[in-house]
């Protein structure tokens, strides 16, 4: 219900595709999702700090994102501890699955070194989780900040918080 409200469904009809972004969409072949290289490593070449709000059309935790953009879009953040990175999701239960996995550092750190071409141990990776990401969630009614805060404060997060937009009920 929250995203039939949000800036993103609603740029995309008159920027995107024209197409609801729904499974619906996907399985038919309407809309394609790909992995924007060029635009996930602009923050490699980024010396002065900044806050970069990634996927704010999209959701990174979506179903229909591989496990493999999520690692690269991490190991991206791991390898630019100067930015503070944030990230929205509507999907906190995937978002604390993948961020809680004992695994995940060791994902992140293998991709870290295929994207500098060096072997990077996990242990020469910042603290986890990475002090440089904040992880949000967006509620827009009590019943959706109810489901999805709980999920958020289990999440291995040095920062989390919440998005309250588009309030579409108390």
């Amino acid at each position: 219900k929250g995203c039939r409200n949000c800036y993103a469904e609603a740029m995309n009809y008159w920027r995107g595709t024209g197409f609801a972004f729904t499974p619906e969409a996907l399985r038919r072949g309407r809309i394609e999702p790909f992995l924007d290289e060029t635009y996930l490593r602009k923050p490699l070449h980024l010396r002065k700090p900044r806050r970069i709000f990634w996927n704010d059309m999209t959701d990174l935790f979506g179903d229909w994102v591989p496990d493999e953009w999520i690692a690269r879009h991490f190991a991206i953040f791991a390898l630019t501890s100067q930015h503070t990175h944030i990230i929205l999701t509507k999907r906190p239960e995937r978002m604390r699955d993948y961020l809680n996995d004992p695994e995940t550092p060791r994902r992140i750190a293998f991709m870290a070194s295929r994207i500098r071409n060096a072997v990077i141990p996990a242990d020469l990776l910042p603290s986890w989780p990475l002090p440089n990401v904040w992880g949000l969630v967006s509620v827009e009614d009590q019943a959706s900040a109810d489901e999805r805060i709980p999920a958020l404060l289990e999440t291995s997060l040095a920062v989390r918080g919440v998005s309250v937009e588009p309030l579409i009920g108390p």
